[in-house]
């Protein structure tokens, strides 16, 4: 075994594992046997309901649902996490979780914040949503 590398106290670096191969990513078919990206999928359509469009992005087993500006909501499948738009007394964000198994309760929850979080940065080309 190797000594590890001078100015390190006596750390190794990091060395990130491999990236995958392109045979190890599912196929567009085998999407929806990833339990994260099913759940991405039905929040998707719950959202497309309300007239909120969304895109779905796969991660290493996490979804993603990109709705707005600053409002992504990610799932492993299980639960649903967003950020609500408020910050704590501290300044942290404030997250809201859903079970996956309430889409359609968790749809209603992200368009609400949507809809916050669009009257503060709207669209290029969209007038406000309360004219001053």
């Amino acid at each position: 075994m190797n000594p590890p590398p001078r100015g390190l106290g006596g750390l190794r670096p990091y060395c990130p594992s491999p990236s995958p191969s392109p045979e190890a990513q599912p196929s567009p078919d085998d999407r929806w046997a990833i339990p994260a990206v099913g759940a991405a999928e039905r929040l998707k359509h719950a959202l497309a309901d309300l007239w909120v469009t969304a895109d779905v992005h796969l991660g290493f087993g996490v979804a993603l649902v990109s709705v707005w500006t600053d409002l992504l909501v990610l799932t492993d499948g299980r639960c649903f996490r967003w950020w609500t738009g408020e910050l704590d007394r501290k300044g942290n964000r404030v997250y809201a979780y859903c079970s996956a198994d309430s889409p359609v309760t968790a749809a209603h929850d992200v368009a609400k914040v949507r809809e916050i979080l669009r009257a503060r940065r709207p669209e290029r080309g969209t007038p406000p949503a309360h004219p001053v």
